[in-house]
């Protein structure tokens, strides 16, 4: 093969390297827009924000959650917002985290099919963390998270109507991820000891 039929072919195949490499990142870019698109279409009213914003002022509260009692029926995604003001002397980074505690049947007795580990995979998502979010000392700020009610709440057992419960901790980003279970006492909580919850009501 001659030099200038060399210099082609390696020339072709770094075009083709390279073409590939914008296709994969083409697809992945695409990817997160469809992944993403329900929650970007799912942005609070100004009415729930004002809403939230006045419940905070008037009670004095670091953390409200809107509506965190809700009746869902299942593979209906479930959105809430929760307010923190930073009473902090400076602005600090905020997280949440989401964790499976427990479920009820209609009968008052506890669901003991519910697997914490499968439910927490599918019914939230992998979005069990919200943040970090910075928020000026005194400010308030609104994130947004969501449960999807998986047909399953096992590798085997489907859904039993009921109520299925879910704590959510709010914490100070920088001091760690806090054991996210009912009466956690880690101090990264905020506010201290304080673990909140939202509850599904499936029929």
């Amino acid at each position: 093969m001659n030099k200038a039929g060399i210099e082609y072919t390696a020339s072709f195949v770094v075009t083709l390297i390279l073409g590939i490499v914008l296709l994969f990142v083409g697809m992945a870019f695409i990817g997160q827009i469809i992944t993403g698109k329900d929650i970007i279409e799912k942005q609070i009213t100004q009415k729930e924000q004002q809403l939230i914003e006045d419940v905070i002022v008037a009670e004095q509260a670091k953390i409200v959650i809107l509506d965190s009692t809700r009746d869902s029926t299942i593979s209906d995604r479930e959105y809430f917002w929760i307010g923190i003001r930073n009473i902090e002397p400076k602005e600090r980074n905020f997280s949440v985290t989401l964790s499976f505690d427990h479920a009820v049947a209609l009968d008052s007795t506890y669901i003991q099919e519910a697997d914490k580990n499968f439910i927490n995979e599918h019914w939230l998502e992998g979005r069990d963390r919200v943040g970090p979010r910075s928020i000026p000392s005194q400010d308030i700020s609104i994130l947004g998270f969501s449960v999807f009610p998986h047909t399953r709440i096992n590798d085997l057992q489907a859904t039993i109507p009921g109520d299925y419960v879910f704590n959510v901790c709010t914490y100070l980003t920088d001091e760690g991820e806090p054991d996210c279970v009912a009466q956690s006492t880690s101090p990264s909580l905020y506010p201290t000891n304080d673990v909140r919850q939202v509850r599904l009501q499936l029929r």
